[in-house]
């Protein structure tokens, strides 16, 4: 008869068993004596019992571990997880979430952030330009007229009034140039002001130009003023020429008649001219003087001149209406 002490060992058998999907090897020991099979999400479980015989027994593996032949629950790797008892093999984490070994359930990687592989096991910061919300498996990229300055953004914030940006992921807005503005927040592009309007470093709009001044071309700094013998109302493109008669100065929101003694027989002229010698202008606003009559004088300047033979002669004042007979 063989000894007990002798039978032991011959009933022990080391085995080594590599988990599928698992990354190490585990070495274990199986009775002999254990002809069963554990059943799916068991595992067997060695032990001695009181006489020092070694037997099997088929327990549930918990959350977060799995076993493929019922020897061994093997903590699921990273990327991978089991969210309840008994089961066969861990899962895949989804594009979008991860894990840590042992999982029971994968976490969704945060706004900002994103993981696109199955199985993932880090979550990668969004770069600068581009954002994504909660579990995202890629960033999406800022439309023009947005912007996200830092990486690991969650949203793109739009340009503010008179800045742009006409890049997808961009990551700073533009100022307008002085001439053109962005009225709303979130351009892609500046607009430039129109012909009668401008906008210098001391507006934010595009404002109109101010009387006696105009603006011929869009995306003006500044105006012009109108030059002399043309006015303008406010927010021209061009300024008008004065009506006969009339003149202007540099600047000027509208014209004003010629005085007593002088005239503008034309358009547009920049200055009244006085009457010549032997003509007059006895009110304001005249096209041309009216000449002297047979018989009278006008002055001009400090000088008699004569029309005609007068029967006498008096000095007047330059270009003015008297009439000596």
């Amino acid at each position: 008869m063989v000894a007990r002490n002798m039978l032991v060992p011959a009933l022990l058998l080391t085995l080594a068993y590599t988990a599928f999907a698992q990354p190490a090897n585990i070495k274990y020991t199986v009775p002999l004596n254990f002809n069963g099979s554990c059943p799916d999400g068991h595992a067997l479980q060695n032990h001695l019992d009181a006489s020092g015989a070694l037997t099997g027994t088929c327990v549930i593996c918990p959350p977060g571990t799995a076993t493929l032949d019922g020897l061994r629950c093997i903590p699921c790797a990273a990327g991978f997880f089991a969210f309840t008892s008994g089961m066969r093999e861990c899962r895949p984490c989804l594009p979008g979430t991860i894990s840590l070994t042992g999982a029971q359930a994968c976490t969704g990687c945060a706004a900002g952030t994103f993981n696109s592989r199955v199985a993932g096991t880090v979550c990668q910061i969004c770069p600068a330009g581009t954002i994504s919300a909660a579990n995202a498996s890629s960033c999406t990229p800022c439309a023009p007229g947005s912007i996200a300055a830092a990486s690991g953004s969650s949203a793109c914030v739009n340009c503010n009034a008179n800045e742009f940006t006409p890049f997808t992921a961009g990551t700073v807005c533009r100022k307008c140039d002085l001439g053109f503005v962005s009225a709303t927040s979130g351009a892609a592009a500046c607009t430039a002001c129109p012909v009668g309007q401008y906008r210098d470093a001391s507006v934010a709009v595009c404002t109109n130009c101010p009387a006696g001044f105009f603006a011929s071309r869009p995306g003006s700094v500044n105006c012009q003023p109108c030059p002399r013998g043309f006015y303008s109302a406010a927010g021209q493109s061009f300024c008008m020429p004065c009506d006969i008669g009339t003149t202007s100065l540099p600047g000027s929101a509208s014209c004003t008649a010629c005085p007593k003694g002088t005239y503008a027989d034309e358009v547009g002229l920049p200055v009244c001219y006085p009457c010549q010698p032997g003509s007059f202008a006895n009110t304001t606003g005249f096209s041309n003087c009216t000449a002297c009559a047979p018989g009278s004088i006008s002055y001009w300047p400090s000088t008699q001149y004569l029309s005609w033979s007068p029967v006498s002669a008096f000095p007047v004042s330059a270009g003015t209406s008297n009439l000596l007979k």
